[in-house]
């Protein structure tokens, strides 16, 4: 298809929403084999994977079969066009005939494997087989199959009697039983790697039913998944999330089911916003939107005001009470904004998880899958980014209302005493919950920005008595946002004047 095309574009976006769910449902088809393998005897799985042996080479046969057709079908075709063309009628040469050659070589890859392109190339030593993995198996795709290339080698290569090992039978039944035993050994033995397999096996199946409703509006493919996902013993993070759910999808497919999930989500999680929701479904519904939108508003001020406990305390408030997981969407966004500018990175990618899970199908749930993949990884500041500018700050305790109301006043009137062609501006931006930023903001040269301590006002109290730093805009954002002035501190420590 061109490319840019509607039909293009139509296909790539059901490519793009298909490759995850790929994805999940290879690894669990894989966890499902390993532990349906490993709870069979040692007789059962050995004639499990015999069979699985037995079918991947019949396929092999099968396809080497189909391109020995394609061919001896093809070489006719090839001798009447190169007769037709040069005039003679005799075939073409079979090396000057590009169809035959890739024909050719990969027969010759099937049965051989890749081989250096030297003398002896049938010796063992100078063999590198590429088979493909047993259908169904787990772990290294290219564990070494030595044992079962010398059997193959001795086999098909008599005329080397020097290859074979003493008490080995030169037998096409002898690689089989190799490979076999190379991928019982890949099962987990003891109960921990089991465990650690059914966990992983919980949320695999909860992410394919989430992409089935999410991305494909498939809830009838979603439900055999969820109820995998639930399918578990013992408590698992994404039991409470896959139970809603299911109930989503037995709603939307208005099946009876729906209120088994209801009941059990009451009776098992009382005190979650699901139950509390399901509980009370009206009263989430009758609010005039316009009261929360206002008491949003209120909060998100607070926010700007940068009262961070207090945005904290009232969203709280709010999710006590019985909204549904959609209209809280943007306060719990806000609430873990809120927790990681007082606690750091750490607590603000630790509120992200708690959304995706307990939240899942909601806004609030992409844009907290959204953020935790961009704030992944260690915390750098690195060198200045383009359109980079200096911010002048000094780090002080927390002052009382008065003293913080003089202390700007007194930052207002220097400022209006400095070159307004400059364009600086002043600002209070708390740090944490016992300490506030003071912060000349606009400067294009650091040694401007440094020259500040050696004006009256910097050399007076309480400014005096705090931390004087000099910040590129892009580190200071990090600072603020992640909480992170001892790590700034320990990769670029400030050179103070």
């Amino acid at each position: 298809m061109p490319n840019p095309s509607d039909r293009w574009r139509a296909a790539n976006s059901k490519k793009e929403k298909l490759q995850s769910l790929v994805e999940y449902l290879q690894r669990a088809t894989e966890i499902d084999t390993v532990l349906t393998l490993s709870a069979l005897s040692a007789e059962e799985q050995r004639a499990r994977l015999t069979a699985a042996l037995e079918r991947k080479k019949a396929l092999e046969e099968e396809k080497a079969a189909r391109l020995q057709a394609q061919k001896t079908e093809e070489a006719p075709r090839s001798v009447k066009a190169s007769s037709g063309t040069s005039g003679k009628n005799t075939p073409v040469f079979y090396f000057y005939d590009p169809k035959q050659l890739a024909l050719g070589a990969e027969a010759f890859a099937q049965k051989w494997g890749k081989r250096a392109w030297q003398d002896n190339w049938r010796d063992q030593a100078n063999a590198s087989m590429s088979l493909p993995p047993t259908t169904g198996m787990t772990g290294n795709n290219n564990t070494p199959k030595t044992n079962s290339n010398r059997s193959r080698m001795s086999a098909d290569a008599p005329d080397q009697p020097g290859n074979q090992p003493p008490g080995v039978d030169s037998t096409e039944s002898q690689e089989p039983m190799d490979e076999i035993d190379q991928q019982i050994a890949q099962l987990p033995k003891n109960q921990q790697d089991i465990d650690a397999l059914r966990y992983e096996r919980v949320g695999v199946y909860f992410q394919i039913g989430q992409l089935y409703v999410s991305r494909l509006a498939e809830p009838a493919l979603a439900i055999p998944a969820l109820e995998k996902s639930v399918d578990y013993p013992q408590e698992h993070p994404s039991k409470l999330p896959a139970l809603y759910a299911l109930y989503q999808a037995h709603m939307s497919l208005k099946s009876q089911a729906a209120e088994r999930y209801k009941d059990q989500i009451q009776a098992e999680y009382p005190q979650s916003v699901y139950a509390q929701y399901l509980a009370q479904p009206d009263r989430a519904l009758t609010p005039a939107t316009s009261l929360l939108d206002s008491q949003y508003a209120e909060v998100y001020r607070l926010f700007t005001e940068q009262q961070y406990g207090t945005v904290i305390e009232k969203i709280d408030e709010v999710l006590e009470q019985s909204w549904s997981p959609e209209q809280v969407s943007p306060w719990v966004l806000l609430r873990a904004q809120s927790t990681g500018r007082t606690l750091g990175k750490e607590a603000f990618l630790k509120e992200l998880e708690r959304i995706v899970r307990d939240y899942p199908n909601t806004p609030a749930a992409l844009s907290a899958s959204a953020w935790s993949a961009t704030e992944a990884g260690e915390i750098t500041f690195g060198d200045a980014e383009p359109y980079d500018h200096y911010k002048a700050a000094v780090l002080l305790p927390k002052l009382s209302q008065v003293q913080d109301s003089l202390l700007m006043g007194s930052l207002a009137k220097w400022l209006l005493s400095q070159d307004p062609e400059s364009r600086l501006r002043i600002s209070r931006d708390a740090y944490d919950e016992s300490r506030d930023f003071y912060v000349v903001h606009g400067y294009l040269d650091p040694k401007k920005a440094n020259a500040l301590t050696q004006e009256k006002i910097w050399a007076q109290k309480p400014l005096s008595q705090g931390r004087f730093f000099v910040f590129l805009a892009s580190h200071y954002r990090k600072i603020q946002l992640y909480k992170a002035l001892d790590t700034y501190l320990e990769q670029r420590p400030p050179k103070n004047p």
